[in-house]
């Protein structure tokens, strides 16, 4: 029901939320130019079940199940590079793109 994207921006399904968590998304982000709403369709695809990276040639990458004509405009429009992949037989046990990523190669400072 929300990812978040390698450019700073947020994709949520607003009605899985309560009108407290969502005002508590928009302040934590500080501008609803950072949301990408997604409609009830989008949601039903997984379409936040998706992984977001920033690619060796510095493109902004975000793999998903399904990307709507819409969602693929508002993410191209804002810099996304958008790969769709078949992940229909992971659909049917409730999972998609992120529930099969392992991340490794995020860096902290100790």
């Amino acid at each position: 029901s929300m990812a978040p994207l390698s450019l700073g921006h947020v994709m949520l399904y607003p009605g899985a939320f309560d009108e407290a968590s969502l005002k508590n998304i928009y302040d934590a982000l500080g501008s609803r130019d950072k949301v990408i709403e997604l409609t009830l369709e989008e949601g039903l695809q997984f379409s936040c079940n998706c992984v977001s990276f920033i690619s060796n040639n510095l493109e902004a990458v975000v793999v998903a199940p399904h990307f709507s004509d819409r969602l693929g405009n508002v993410l191209q429009d804002l810099g996304y590079k958008c790969v769709q992949i078949d992940y229909d037989q992971f659909l049917l046990s409730g999972g998609a793109v992120r529930c099969c990523v392992v991340d490794i190669a995020q860096t902290r400072d100790v």
